[in-house]
């Protein structure tokens, strides 16, 4: 039984002040700079669907619901970049979502092929300074895992060995 809401949490009192149901197992939470919250929601991986839900946050309230199962994604400047890979069938799409317009407008994220050679696709990264994009590849999640990184018109630049299962990025200024 997976759970469907997401809490408000009062930081000035530390406490939950509002329980709001979002959809099945909600997984990421990240804002845009319009104040908008963008929410996965991964589904019951067999009869409910993973969804890409938006919500406002004033007043807190849902605007739209995609269906687009999303993985994991990063928001830069008006660009919502992101990864899906469905567990059952292996099979990962790349793509990058308008935050303003709400809409898909590249589904072919990673133009060079080399999107073929990601076994397991575990986080992404945009580098504000130049476009760049990341992703890592979990690859079997007991062996060591890959970075890859693209140029903005995904194009591979190179690729690093990384430890298990690589998930998180810290991206340092000039």
């Amino acid at each position: 039984v997976y759970d469907s809401t997401m809490s408000v949490i009062s930081l000035t009192a530390m406490k939950q002040t509002k329980q709001v149901r979002v959809g099945i197992n909600p997984c990421r939470v990240k804002a845009d700079k319009y104040g908008c919250l963008w929410i996965t929601t991964r589904g019951n991986y067999t009869t409910e669907k993973a969804q890409l839900h938006i919500f406002s946050t004033d007043p807190l309230q849902e605007l739209e619901t995609l269906d687009l199962p999303v993985t994991d994604f990063v928001i830069q400047g008006n660009s919502l970049y992101y990864y899906s890979f469905d567990y059952n069938t292996n099979k990962a799409k790349y793509g990058i979502i308008d935050v303003l317009s709400h809409k898909v407008v590249s589904d072919n994220l990673i133009t060079d092929g080399t999107d073929s050679e990601i076994r397991v696709p575990y986080a992404i990264a945009v580098n504000p300074y130049n476009g760049c994009f990341y992703l890592t590849d979990a690859k079997n999640y007991v062996s060591s895992g890959m970075l890859h990184c693209y140029d903005k018109s995904g194009k591979r630049l190179w690729s690093v060995k990384t430890g298990d299962i690589p998930a998180h990025f810290t991206l340092l200024g000039k």
